[in-house]
């Protein structure tokens, strides 16, 4: 599959096999962000991202909320919690080099990407944070599925 701007996707851990959830609930009012977690498949709208593309770099925007993906405290690192945030915050998107039906989704110029915490963990709730890549990771690399376009 090749991932097109302008479409809207479900992302799927390809270990856990659980999507990359928006929080509704927690809200993080003293950074005004939400959670990213891994939660099983509902098909609600925030777990569905619409994505564009900036400068070779790509933007991720949730259905739900309009939030981006984003991180919204400190510098990229090891177990940083991805968050929903108000502003654009661009992506590099690529093919795992061991299996590339998936992609890793990088922090740009650096070796963090978004990781589902625990090795995998597929219960619902699981934060999902950056991590260093590490081979085989397979819980650092996600399945793109179409999801419904519904944002405008």
């Amino acid at each position: 599959m090749t991932i097109q701007p302008g479409n809207t996707y479900i992302l799927v851990n390809a270990k856990s096999g659980t999507a990359l959830d928006l929080s509704g609930t927690d809200g993080y009012s003293e950074i005004n962000a939400r959670s990213v977690l891994g939660w099983n498949q509902h098909g609600g709208d925030n777990q569905k991202w619409e994505l564009s593309q900036e400068n070779n770099q790509w933007i991720f925007r949730n259905v739900g909320s309009g939030k981006y993906l984003g991180l919204s405290e400190g510098e990229p690192g090891n177990n940083l919690p991805v968050h929903g945030v108000n502003d654009p915050v661009p992506w590099n998107i690529f093919h795992d080099k061991d299996d590339d039906s998936v992609y890793r989704i990088f922090v740009p110029d650096t070796n963090f990407n978004i990781d589902l915490s625990d090795h995998g963990n597929p219960d619902n709730g699981t934060l999902v944070t950056l991590w260093g890549k590490w081979q085989p990771g397979v819980n650092q690399t996600w399945r793109f599925e179409q999801g419904d376009r519904s944002l405008t």
